[in-house]
């Protein structure tokens, strides 16, 4: 069997995870087993957290029609300098049938069929482009670092988004340098 007969398969179905390692794919099937509606991953550097959480994304927009993702970082440039680039490479794998158009003035994937993906910095109000009908999946990557309202982005704009698609919200993040910061307390819940 040809090895991207495989790969591409893999990408309909959407299982990404070919390109995680073995501690990403693990913490990722404990998410998507978890009936949690709020997932919270405290990890160290360098372990890959934005790049699992792209490819968990990316899962969720390829498996049902339809389906809207909403991905907060810290920062506008968080997401074009991290985020966006991690998409690209995941997707530069796809079969041509899974390929997103990318709305750069948006910050959003929209894929073949129909599902979105919806990236802003919480940095200068950016969090509010990601209000919307509903939402299947929300991330907040480094939340730990969100120094804009992080109760705002999951309570105000993520959480109310998922109450007609039972929808849940990954919160990610190396651990905060003060032990104050609400990360902390999701953390402890």
């Amino acid at each position: 069997v040809d090895p991207k007969t495989v790969e591409y398969a893999l990408w309909r179905m959407g299982d990404l995870s070919v390109y995680l390692h073995s501690g990403q794919e693990e913490a990722r099937k404990l998410f998507l087993a978890s009936p949690a509606r709020i997932f919270v991953m405290n990890m160290s550097r360098r372990w890959g957290k934005s790049w699992m959480a792209c490819a968990i994304s990316l899962e969720a927009a390829l498996r049902n029609p339809g389906v809207q993702v909403r991905y907060a970082t810290p920062t506008a440039k968080m997401a074009r300098n991290i985020v966006e680039p991690h998409f690209r490479s995941l997707l530069q794998h796809a079969p041509e049938d899974c390929q997103p158009i990318y709305r750069r003035q948006q910050s959003m994937w929209t894929f073949p069929n129909g599902s979105e993906i919806h990236v802003a910095g919480c940095d200068s109000g950016g969090a509010e482009r990601l209000r919307g009908v509903s939402t299947d999946l929300g991330i907040v990557d480094e939340a730990g670092v969100v120094s804009d309202g992080l109760e705002s982005v999951v309570h105000d704009i993520l959480l109310p988004q998922t109450l007609t698609t039972n929808g849940k919200i990954l919160l990610i993040s190396t651990p905060p340098r003060t032990p104050s910061h609400p990360f902390f307390t999701y953390c402890e819940r």
